[in-house]
């Protein structure tokens, strides 16, 4: 039998404490659920102290600075799911969509009200040493950044595979063999006009580094910068049968996350 889910309300003071603990009991409701703790944002409309919480009957922590604070109340409590009972002027849009980032990064997963915030998995697919290049939004360089260090590898003598999962990517993931392909205006064309990308990211890579590159695609991004729809896992197996001594990955995500890639991790 599944373990019950652990569970943290977060609430406020702009709510009179009768209605924050009829909020409690429906979550309380629900099947397979523990309620191990309260996150108390602040708000004192409809409390006069913090002792207007207590009668709650579950453990509290208080948040003075959300920034600092919040963590340490993930660790304590160690849920696997964080509710939103709290609303403005006490929480607003940008102030919630930081919870967010924080829960997500704990590996936590964050709803609400009309909203859920899953965290991303990540799979265990790569059978070599890899780096990861991930960036905080579009056009800022990353498939820049991911050339020149794949040209910095490749000159200290390691055999580089680049693997980009980009929105012009190809149906099924396919490799370019930079190190021995010769990447001529004539060859761009003619994946032209085959109706591919010619500008693709792998493409990109190849010609600038000059190293082995798949390429794979991706369609749709979330809140927590992960595609819709993707074919990258299937790309970044395709090295394995080459004598790739270190590889390498390019990650593109959209929502700066403030947790720290392991290696042979992916989308």
């Amino acid at each position: 039998m599944k373990d019950k889910t652990r569970l943290v309300a977060l609430i406020d003071g702009e709510h009179y404490p009768p209605v924050i603990k009829s909020a409690l009991e429906k979550l309380k409701g629900e099947e397979q659920v523990e309620l191990v703790g309260l996150i108390f944002l602040g708000g004192t409309e409809k409390i006069s102290s913090e002792h207007g919480v207590e009668e709650l009957g579950l453990p509290l922590f208080f948040i003075q600075d959300l920034r600092q604070d919040l963590e340490r109340a993930i660790d304590l409590f160690r849920p696997e799911e964080g509710v939103g009972l709290s609303d403005e002027p006490v929480v607003g849009y940008r102030g919630r969509m930081f919870i967010a980032s924080v829960f997500l990064a704990r590996g936590v997963v964050y709803r609400g009200a009309d909203f859920i915030f899953q965290p991303p998995r990540f799979e265990q697919v790569l059978q070599k040493p890899s780096l990861s290049i991930i960036g905080t939004g579009k056009r800022i360089g990353k498939t820049a950044v991911s050339a020149y260090a794949a040209r910095i590898l490749k000159d200290s003598g390691f055999r580089i595979c680049v693997i980009a999962m980009g929105r012009g990517g190809p149906e099924e993931p396919e490799i370019i063999e930079g190190d021995r392909l010769e990447i001529t205006p004539d060859f761009l064309l003619s994946l032209s006009r085959s109706g591919r990308h010619a500008s693709s990211d792998h493409v990109e890579d190849a010609l600038v580094s000059g190293v082995l590159t798949v390429g794979c695609r991706r369609c749709g991004g979330g809140l927590a910068g992960v595609p819709f729809v993707s074919n990258v896992l299937e790309g970044a197996r395709l090295p394995t049968g080459w004598r790739v001594i270190s590889s390498f990955l390019k990650e593109v995500v959209r929502l700066c996350r403030s947790f720290t890639p392991t290696s042979e991790s992916v989308w």
